[in-house]
């Protein structure tokens, strides 16, 4: 059964959320007639006209993101022309340096892997874009014909184009000249902290630009362009892009509405002073104003306290934290689970710990641990069946197919003190003549899920799972005892 390995594995997890900053869109070469290049030197000219037009646009726009935002720039925004080879390296450069520190090396290549396709694709599609390391704007004028052309913007609205990319990226460096935004990102433990702080910074850009497009009677269809560009999104958007730009351009503006509604103009700072913790903060805005209002179990606290009574001697692992956002995206790509429980499930969840541990010689072994933590015990219950019913269909696929035989040794419930519900599944399954062994055990506590899956790990048996069962539950005691 290493299909129930784990609900949400390191591959849907930490890869799914290092895509939430590194979006991949692809896109065409091709030459522009607003660059003029020298063929014995091939530094890019910029036509003198796009020079004036930028100036005049950064003249219009700051006294408008000042007032907005209630910051006065510190320096004067400066911008440069750079080639579209340029600025890859640009974003390949800040991209390598954003890796976390506490992951495994493997994880680290195939994050370089594709953060080098990451940047040679965003280099050409992006126009403008402000770098929070440089701290200047960098334009890409090789873009602009061929963005004109894929997004489909009408000569007579390219000049409001441009001027709300160039306020869209003015929003980034006023924020950036008060807060050390990628200090901040540096410092979030997790990736749901960085995804959470991401959404900030994207709401903040959709949320001033919204009120000077407004202000200036910019068609909406405009806006939503420049969102789409920031996010290289094309017409037709695959589902990941779709509540990518869900939770960063809509989601996250409304946080930073409710912010400034709340707080005043002061919630600006607020938000980059004390960042949300997660992405369910930006979904639910009254959940960042009364986080004690939310079930103080922490899910990674329960996590760390039973690592040590794991099997994992020389196994490689991985920690990953699951939020709103990331099982709102896995739930809805399953086809098969309806839409609307897909959203009321990931609504209802509070916080999850995921780990997952493998070692491949000589045998292949598994050792992953779950928890997710919901609002109730109807969310949890649904979730867990949901879970169950969607790895006995492919179980059924693999058997179907011929891939895979798989062996019922013993399926119960257990009565366990301090759970609602225990289920104890212990199975064989044989592919090309071998066979491996497992064991998963699911347990429910009130709005807590946990799941726990090891694969062919010597000696293993049922009290061994009590006993995490068990120590769970003590530390659940204690921490009810203190809230």
């Amino acid at each position: 059964m290493g299909l129930r390995k784990n609900n949400f594995t390191k591959k849907n997890a930490f890869y799914f959320l290092i895509l939430i900053t590194f979006i991949i869109i692809s896109g065409e070469d091709s030459n522009s007639d607003v660059i003029k290049k020298d063929k014995h030197n091939p530094k890019i000219l910029p036509d003198l006209i796009i020079k004036k037009k930028i100036d005049a646009m950064i003249i219009k726009a700051t006294p408008l993101i000042e007032e907005i935002t209630g910051r006065k720039y510190k320096s004067k925004v400066k911008y440069n022309f750079i080639s579209r080879e340029a600025y890859r390296k640009i974003l390949l450069t800040e991209y390598m340096g954003n890796i976390q520190k506490n992951i495994s090396a493997t994880e680290v290549d195939r994050i370089k892997v594709d953060n080098r396709l990451a940047a040679r694709k965003l280099s050409k599609f992006h126009i403008g874009k402000y770098s929070k390391k440089e701290q200047i704007i960098n334009i890409i004028p090789e873009n602009i014909n061929d963005v004109k052309k894929i997004y489909k913007i009408a000569d007579k609205d390219m000049d409001d184009f441009l001027f709300i990319i160039i306020a869209h990226e003015m929003v980034s460096a006023i924020d950036n000249q008060y807060f050390d935004i990628l200090g901040l990102l540096s410092e979030r433990k997790t990736l749901e902290e960085r995804s959470a702080l991401t959404a900030v910074g994207k709401g903040s850009t959709a949320y001033v630009t919204k009120l000077i497009s407004d202000r200036f009677k910019i068609p909406e269809t405009i806006l939503k362009k420049v969102f789409r560009l920031d996010m290289c999104m094309l017409d037709n958007p695959e589902l990941f892009d779709r509540e990518i730009f869900n939770i960063n351009y809509i989601k996250g503006k409304e946080f930073i509405k409710n912010m400034i509604k709340e707080k005043g103009v002061a919630g600006y700072d607020m938000v980059y002073k004390s960042p949300p913790v997660s992405t369910r903060q930006i979904y639910f805005p009254e959940e960042y104003f009364y986080p004690n209002n939310i079930s103080p179990l922490d899910s990674s606290r329960l996590l760390k306290k039973i690592l040590s009574k794991l099997p994992l001697k020389g196994m490689k692992s991985s920690i990953n934290n699951a939020g709103v956002f990331a099982l709102r995206y896995i739930l809805l790509k399953k086809n098969s689970i309806d839409k609307n429980d897909a959203i009321s499930i990931s609504n209802n969840l509070l916080n999850s710990a995921s780990y997952y541990s493998e070692e491949k010689h000589p045998i292949r072994r598994i050792v992953s641990v779950s928890i997710y933590n919901f609002r109730n015990h109807e969310a949890a219950k649904k979730y867990d069946i949901l879970m169950l019913t969607l790895n006995k269909k492919q179980e059924r696929v693999y058997q179907n197919n011929k891939k895979w035989e798989f062996h019922t040794i013993e399926e119960k419930e257990l009565n366990h003190k301090g759970f609602d519900f225990v289920r104890f599944i212990h199975e064989n399954k044989t592919i090309k003549g071998s066979t491996i062994n497992s064991i998963e055990v699911t347990g429910i506590k009130n709005g807590l899920r946990v799941n726990i899956f090891y694969e062919n790990i010597e000696d293993a048996n049922e009290k061994d799972f009590i006993n995490i069962l068990d120590l769970i539950n003590r530390e659940i005691s204690k921490i009810n005892m203190n809230s």
